[in-house]
């Protein structure tokens, strides 16, 4: 019975390969569609975001001195999550907001975000910022992701000039040197057009 079984599933397995083989022009065809739809909707009407992106070098008091220790290095580290939560606050972020208005108006910020009042919403200004460690380094890299390629760069470059202020002021220890102005990107960060192309031709192959 056995070797009966083994050719029943052998016989099943090259009938399958078979059929698949016959309508590979018709997969091909599905797939190229679908990845086609899927390019044109990534292309044309999925808005475009830009990122831009500002560093800034934290260390402590005690890197005044002229050798700098591991413990040293490990104090600067643990300043960048306590300057994260501190610059997320509702307080920076209205004052990052403040800036931006005054600095472009109402007519080019609102393209990106609700204005009320004259004022820009926290809630959404702190959602397209990003704040962490760059790798497992003393550098805290602040990232913005907005429609408007200008304003991203200038959200990255107003918080690296109120940042100081408020962290030396709350904190009360440690310092924030700022390593470069935010470079205004040329091209889009968001749709990934590629990746969504990917995908949609991978349904139609399945499909």
């Amino acid at each position: 019975m056995k070797p009966q079984e083994n050719e029943e599933i052998t016989i099943d397995i090259m009938e399958l390969l078979r059929v698949f083989l016959h309508r590979i022009p018709l997969i091909l065809a599905a797939a190229i569609l679908c990845g086609s739809i899927g390019f044109g909707y990534a292309s044309f009407f999925l808005p475009k975001e830009y990122t831009s992106s500002t560093y800034m070098y934290v260390k402590n008091n005690n890197q005044e001195k002229e050798v700098i220790d591991q413990q040293d290095l490990a104090a600067s580290k643990s300043l960048i999550d306590t300057y994260i939560v501190i610059l997320q606050n509702h307080v920076v972020v209205r004052e990052v907001g403040n800036h931006l208005m005054e600095q472009y108006g109402e007519t080019q910020v609102s393209s990106c975000f609700s204005v009320t009042d004259g004022a820009i919403s926290p809630d959404e200004l702190k959602n397209c910022v990003t704040m962490q460690s760059d790798g497992n380094t003393e550098v805290l890299k602040i990232s913005a992701t907005t429609k408007d390629p200008e304003i991203s760069a200038a959200i990255c470059d107003i918080y690296a000039e109120v940042a100081p202020s408020f962290l030396i002021r709350i904190v009360g220890a440690g310092s924030v040197e700022i390593i470069g102005a935010a470079e205004i990107s040329a091209a889009p960060s968001a749709p990934d057009i590629p990746k969504i192309t990917l995908i949609a031709a991978f349904c139609g192959f399945a499909l």
